[in-house]
């Protein structure tokens, strides 16, 4: 990421990237009507330093680890879907946040859409490679 300050008079007091998740999905119950449900949440997020005013950071390196396991259930994450019933969308986003006192909230945000695989799961794996028995 190339971060120029050098002509802005403020300090950027801290950059943070956070993973994003947002679900939707149609639930069907024998007997009701489909209901929708939908929740969106931050799966793991970091703070890094800023940067001096009139600098310019050629480039700051960025790193934010996807998690194996969700956070909250600590079952597998789930990758991105975009199907009819289901829906899980990913978005990195980086905030930029201004050393200033009229500098309100988590500061200017970029957003860039992430597409996760699913990653296949060890005894998964090992089930299906497992020889026959001769």
């Amino acid at each position: 990421m190339n971060c120029d300050n050098s002509q802005v008079s403020n300090n950027v007091k801290s950059f943070k990237i956070k993973l994003f998740r947002k679900y939707k999905a149609i639930v069907r119950l024998p007997g009701k009507k489909p209901r929708k449900i939908s929740n969106s949440e931050y799966v793991k997020a970091i703070k890094l330093p800023g940067i001096k005013a009139k600098q310019n950071a050629q480039l700051l390196s960025l790193e934010l680890k996807i998690p194996m396991l969700d956070p909250e259930s600590k079952r597998p994450l789930a990758g991105t879907l975009n199907g009819v019933i289901i829906k899980i969308k990913y978005e990195l986003r980086i905030f930029v946040k201004h050393d200033n006192l009229l500098a309100l909230g988590e500061g200017a945000c970029v957003k860039v859409p992430l597409i996760i695989y699913d990653i296949p799961h060890k005894p998964f794996v090992n089930k299906i490679l497992k020889k026959p028995n001769t």
